[in-house]
């Protein structure tokens, strides 16, 4: 009977096998378009059984005017070599592996060789790496048969200052851009940036006695910047300190305002979003803190449904800690009433990045804890550490952990995910200040009630973090990858200590910018 059900079980195998080898395919003839401009047809490939799109890697490099180079073994195709703005990218037709600039990136199926040329499943073109390099992002529209690519923005922000009889425009870029200035006259100023973007055209009405307007286009390739002047100018400097460009005019008006400051944000589609600051009174409705008004703070219990995070020696699931440890926290905050606490999830449930980032910013919460358990292949490693947000972080512990607790996004739509993540990047993030804080507060308690390893504060690129609207904290309680710290973590007592220890660091740090906010106003 045994060999009966290990005969059905290969020729089951086979079959499976078989299937898979004979992977019947669809050409359709597709339109591209470039920044919404047909450029040109191509021919696109359809896998009948899993619905992946392949796209020609020939035809996709003339687009963005590079070269490529297939390398022959005994007339076999062994790699594929692409060069695009000098950047290196080897693909290999039987492996799922692709190299971009000394990176290891994994793609979801197999190129494929058809009439001897390279076909890329269509997620290649959503890598992380591949989307830096061309600064672009791809998406096929397969009822219309269209490749729509388009320029990801990077002049995101203008900075408009005031002050005295000097006047400060700044555009912030994404990335290093190079500029010519076209005209510069006492009625205006235009500037060519090439190789920018903004989402759309901007017309920025100030009429403040110094500057009229500033109009942003974009011009091809080029972005042009017209700065319409109201003042009779003395002087005009435009230079470029690190990723902004600065023109800084000195005027002659005594009609201007004084201490005014402006920010235009270039990160929706729909409008610009303008925040005044007069007289340098910086506010923030998030973090602006009133003792009669109940403080909100989001508690982002990580993982969950099936997405498990990591996995203990003997099986302990790190969504489940995570929740027990988001709800024992609620539950001592909820003892005061000047606290409202609000859960990402309060059971197993799978919630999308985006859901609980939705969660954090429509709460209008004062703080965001996103609870996490740590794990390491070395099964030593031991202690409580925590991260807030930097857009560069080092060291190799750093990137396991954030591909830990990045690893959700596998789980989920993300079509939008890098165009979102980058355009909100573009954002000056104003709550860093306040998450070191915190971070510094909680460290402190850990340090005085346990005897914890304490592996210190760190600075991560989080998704989590970089996309709330306030100060925003990741905690790492301890590891599952430790055999004695998994074996704490399912105790009430060892969790009650890191609880409180957040909970005591949370209202120090209260405490702390309730007293700095009285200094001010006083």
């Amino acid at each position: 009977m045994k060999s009966k059900i290990l005969v059905l079980f290969i020729i089951l195998q086979f079959n499976i096998i078989s299937l898979y080898a004979k992977e019947s395919i669809i050409a359709h003839n597709v339109k591209v378009s470039f920044d919404n401009k047909i450029l040109s047809k191509i021919v696109v490939y359809k896998s009948k059984l899993s619905k992946i799109y392949y796209l020609p890697i020939n035809d996709i490099v003339k687009i963005y005017h590079g070269k490529h180079y297939y390398i022959y073994d005994n007339n076999v195709c062994k790699i594929v070599k692409v060069y695009i703005k000098n950047n290196e990218i080897i693909l290999h037709p039987n492996s799922k592996k692709v190299i971009i600039r000394n990176k290891t990136n994994f793609i979801s199926s197999y190129p494929k060789l058809i009439n001897k040329e390279l076909y890329v499943p269509d997620d290649f073109f959503s890598l992380k790496d591949f989307t830096n390099i061309t600064s672009t992002t791809m998406n096929c529209v397969p009822k219309i048969y269209t490749l729509n690519i388009v320029r990801i923005p990077n002049i995101t922000v203008v900075e408009y200052c005031l002050s005295d009889n000097r006047a400060r425009i700044s555009l912030h870029c994404i990335k290093l851009l190079n500029y010519t200035v076209l005209k510069k006259t006492e009625k205006n100023i235009v500037i060519k940036i090439f190789n920018g973007k903004v989402l759309k055209k901007n017309f920025i009405n100030i009429n403040d006695g110094v500057i009229n307007n500033i109009i942003c286009n974009n011009d091809h390739n080029d972005v042009i910047i017209k700065i319409n002047l109201q003042a009779i100018t003395k002087r005009i400097n435009i230079n470029m300190y690190k990723n902004k460009i600065n023109i800084n005019i000195t005027h002659l008006s005594k009609k201007s305002i004084n201490n005014l400051q402006k920010t235009y944000y270039f990160v929706n589609t729909s409008k610009v979003f303008t925040s005044t600051n007069n007289n340098n009174q910086k506010i923030n409705n998030a973090t602006f803190h009133n003792k009669k008004k109940k403080k909100v703070i989001v508690i982002d219990a990580g993982h969950g449904g099936q997405d498990s995070g990591a996995i203990g020696i003997t099986g302990t699931k790190e969504k489940d800690i995570n929740l027990l440890i988001a709800k024992e926290l609620k539950k001592i905050f909820e003892k005061h009433t000047i606290y409202k606490i609000i859960l990402t999830r309060s059971n197993d449930k799978f919630i999308s990045l985006e859901n609980r980032i939705s969660i954090a910013n429509k709460s209008y919460a004062s703080l965001f804890v996103s609870i996490h358990c740590n794990a390491s292949q070395n099964i030593n490693a031991n202690g409580f550490e925590i991260y807030f947000l930097s857009d560069s972080s080092y060291g190799q512990d750093y990137k396991k952990t954030s591909i830990k607790d990045n690893s959700i996004l596998q789980f989920e739509n993300n079509d939008n995910y890098m165009l979102k993540a980058i355009l909100h990047s573009m954002a000056v993030n104003k709550y860093i200040n306040e998450a070191a804080e915190l971070c510094n507060f909680i460290t402190m308690e850990i340090r005085n009630k346990s005897k914890m390893n304490n592996r210190g504060i760190k600075q991560a690129n989080f998704y989590v973090l970089k996309r709330v609207k306030m100060p925003a904290i990741l905690i790492e309680s301890a590891f599952l990858s430790n055999y004695i710290q998994e074996k704490n973590l399912n105790s009430k007592k060892f969790r009650n200590i890191i609880v409180n220890a957040i909970y005591k660091g949370i209202i120090n740090y209260y405490k702390y910018i309730d007293k700095g906010h009285e200094n001010k106003t006083n």
